[in-house]
């Protein structure tokens, strides 16, 4: 069967959990026999909007597709610019460059067969995508939050407390979240999936009760439990006399708990550790920050993101691993 995976965070330009998860279900489906191609996104600078950069993992072909939301997600020019059209411009604009270079690689690659992995934006437009076209293959749509019904994604409030929603209602996500571009987005996506015949699958039986509830079929949601990865067994860490060691790999992307580490390591009146901070975006060129960003009493080291193949000596590094809830 002639397969699509799309999925925003895929091998040589990303790193950490959904990367991997991306790249098990790619290389186990190729396993299997089938005909696979991935689709993902690009931070290259040398492509244009809705350009294609070639490539492969381990046998399987991926396709790199750069994207005009990701032209101004940073710097200056990109903040003057989205203060210039206005944030649901910006997310039209985005969207609509995507899903019309999404439909072109459909059309060349016509599969039988698109599973999105829906962990982000890039994925969760292109299933739209997939679902809104004439003629469009059949689609899985993964989930493995709550994104397609929450803009934060986590159905946790901006006050750190559980949402409790069961079945979403608009009214209340509006005293969540401030963007109403951004609420209305999630919305038009649901409602799209809502009317598909679409095949989705949840990571718990939590999330399928809430996506039922919410208003999609019960037949067409099912429960597949994410896929954990081989133990390697007990690995002998090297001894480390110094202070303890702390590991942080979310970046500084909204959501991922930065800002609130940050006031809680100047709230301790220490400085015998060190904390090492990955940095993802040096695939691309780009430090996406420096030392003097964090402004913590300890001493920050910046770190290269890590790959499946050298994830035990990054974690040989740290004792212990910091994720701030959201």
């Amino acid at each position: 069967m002639r397969i699509m995976l799309a999925a925003a965070d895929f091998r040589d330009e990303t790193f950490g959990g959904q990367a991997f998860c991306a790249q098990h279900d790619a290389i186990g489906l190729a396993a299997l026999g089938h005909d696979v191609v991935v689709v993902t996104n690009t931070g290259h600078s040398t492509l244009r909007a809705g350009e294609v950069r070639r490539g492969a993992f381990r046998g399987v072909p991926v396709l790199h597709l750069r994207t005009a939301d990701q032209l101004r997600i940073s710097g200056a020019d990109g903040e003057a610019w989205q203060g210039q059209i206005g944030e649901a411009a910006m997310w039209a604009a985005g969207e609509a460059a995507m899903s019309a270079a999404f439909r072109r690689l459909l059309t060349a690659a016509r599969p039988e067969v698109v599973w999105c992995e829906t962990r982000s934006d890039f994925g969760m437009t292109l299933a739209t995508a997939v679902l809104e076209a004439p003629d469009g293959p059949p689609l899985v749509v993964a989930m493995s939050d709550a994104r397609w019904l929450c803009a934060r994604s986590t159905m946790v409030r901006s006050n750190g407390r559980r949402c409790g929603q069961i079945a979403i209602d608009p009214a209340v996500c509006a005293t969540c979240v401030a963007s109403d571009a951004r609420t209305e987005k999630w919305q038009r996506h649901l409602q799209v999936l809502q009317a598909s015949r679409a095949t989705v699958v949840a990571s718990s039986e939590e999330l399928r009760e809430i996506l039922v509830a919410s208003g999609l079929a019960a037949e067409r949601v099912a429960v597949v439990r994410p896929a954990r990865a081989e133990s390697p067994g007990k690995v002998a860490r090297t001894p480390w006399p110094g202070p303890v060691r702390l590991g942080f790999v979310d970046g500084v992307n909204d959501g991922a708990g930065f800002e609130q580490m940050i006031r809680t390591f100047q709230r301790v009146a220490r400085s015998d550790y060190e904390l090492t901070v990955a940095n993802g975006t040096s695939v691309f060129g780009v430090r996406e920050f420096n030392v003097g960003d964090w402004g913590i009493p300890g001493y920050v080291h910046i770190a290269e993101p890590f790959s499946a193949e050298t994830a035990a000596g990054f974690f040989d590094r740290i004792d212990m691993l910091v994720m701030p809830s959201r």
